[in-house]
């Protein structure tokens, strides 16, 4: 939890720097796995502290939008490519 952040902003650096989207969103999906992760252990957290046996399933739930939006940005991005001049760029 503490170096997923860094190492997201890292790989979004040097991604926009090198113009390289594959690395960009590769920072985007660290910041996924830090959500997910936060978010479990609060759920896991709340069920075991206050009892709450629907608190784990809730936060789970809570993680389907933002994975969904980064879904549809990504194929939204992968959509806009046109493979010709991809294939003309690298030779």
């Amino acid at each position: 939890m503490v170096v997923n952040p860094f190492l997201a902003w890292g790989k979004y650096r040097y991604g926009k720097r090198l113009d390289a989207p594959a690395l960009k969103y590769g920072a985007k999906d660290t910041m996924i796995c830090e959500y997910q992760t936060v978010v479990v252990l609060l759920g896991i957290g709340l069920t075991q502290w206050m009892g709450w046996w629907w608190a784990d399933p809730v936060a789970a739930l809570l993680i389907v939008p933002y994975v969904a939006w980064e879904a549809f940005e990504a194929t939204k991005d992968a959509f806009s490519v046109d493979p010709e001049e991809d294939a003309k760029a690298t030779g």
